[in-house]
């Protein structure tokens, strides 16, 4: 995933999802100082738990933090933020693919899997 995140360089990235924030630390070390990552998880605390490693790291700033449910709030990040280039979905519920695949944009990098 590392690899991967290098060679994406991704500007916008959404995160659906954060368990213990290693993803969303990882996509934060390749993104550039003006590049922002999206975060959303229904529970603060997973967010919170990598938090240390994010702020050691440097890189917190480049993560905004929206704790809710995704579904909600997916249509008014499409309307913010235009597309992503950088896509990381972890959740044991499908619903709201179709409408986060609208966000991405041709050659997004995506990544969709089942954590939970």
């Amino acid at each position: 995933m590392a690899l991967l995140l290098k060679l994406v360089n991704p500007k916008k990235a959404i995160e659906i999802g954060i368990f213990t924030g290693y993803s969303l630390f990882l996509t934060a070390l390749p993104t550039p100082d003006d590049g922002k990552i999206t975060a959303i998880d229904i529970d603060r605390k997973a967010y919170e738990m990598g938090l240390p490693s994010i702020k050691k790291a440097g890189v917190e700033n480049k993560i905004d933090f929206i704790e809710s449910p995704a579904l909600p709030i997916l249509d008014k990040l499409l309307q913010d933020i235009g597309s992503a280039s950088c896509m990381f979905f972890c959740s044991q519920r499908r619903k709201g693919v179709s409408t986060l695949l609208s966000l991405t944009r041709t050659r997004t990098t995506t990544r969709i899997t089942n954590k939970g």
